[in-house]
């Protein structure tokens, strides 16, 4: 018995060995896609001429207008900070689907599924806008729980995408940096302010809405400059 003991274990200790040599470099590869939080962290998020810098600046200004939003109590201050999200984040969106995820998709290792992942997040985060666009307080609960949800999935949104963008932020030139500050300041003045769900790249592809988000920008712009909007009683308090 001693003997077979003896036996067993040496066939048993190359399987230990074996385990913690092939689960070592699976911890390691695993900090090394998962573990990107502290390197997005590193990003400077106040850098001039630095388009991911830019995209971290509004992922920040979000999460406030959110904030400000839950901690509000007026109905129609409710809707407007609402429609500034609506606003911004419309607008934030056009930008990515034009000029960032195009680059996630043909510079990174994972582009091609990280690319379809973000363009399936758009179309989900569309269609959510545009509801959020359609309700009111007068809508009781629903309209608070809508938005809050709309919360939910950008903020979840925002995690895995800073992720992207500190990957690509070391993979681009400075040169790079400075075209995409420049690309995303433009498409800032040429973008939709209004949730467009016909219009993301999953339908047009990221050629086509680069085509297509100037002439909806063109359209919100001229629609707001005339009906004006909820949002306009955060943003031109005065006017």
């Amino acid at each position: 018995m001693l003997r077979l003991t003896r036996n067993l274990s040496l066939f048993r200790r190359p399987l230990i060995l074996m385990s913690a040599q092939t689960m070592m470099p699976m911890s390691q590869s695993s900090t090394s896609s998962f573990g990107l939080s502290s390197r997005a962290s590193a990003v400077p998020r106040n850098a001039e001429k630095d388009g991911i810098s830019r995209l971290l600046r509004q992922h920040d200004e979000v999460k406030e207008m959110f904030g400000a939003f839950k901690s509000e109590q007026r109905p129609d201050m409710k809707k407007a900070y609402a429609d500034k999200i609506v606003k911004a984040l419309a607008n934030h969106s056009s930008n990515e689907m034009r000029y960032v995820y195009p680059l996630i998709r043909d510079r990174l290792p994972n582009g091609q599924m990280e690319y379809k992942r973000a363009i399936v997040d758009e179309d989900v985060h569309a269609e959510l806008l545009d509801l959020v666009e359609k309700l009111s307080p007068e809508h009781g609960d629903l309209f608070d729980r809508t938005v809050l949800r709309v919360e939910k999935v950008i903020l979840d949104h925002v995690d895995i995408e800073e992720e992207w963008l500190a990957e690509l932020h070391h993979k681009l030139t400075q040169k790079e940096l400075e075209d995409l500050d420049n690309d995303l300041a433009a498409g800032e003045k040429s973008g939709p302010t209004h949730a467009h769900p016909t219009q993301t790249s999953y339908i047009w592809g990221s050629m086509g809405v680069k085509l297509k988000h100037p002439l909806g920008g063109a359209i919100d712009k001229a629609r707001d400059a005339v009906l004006g909007r909820p949002a306009d009683k955060v943003e031109k308090p005065n006017a």
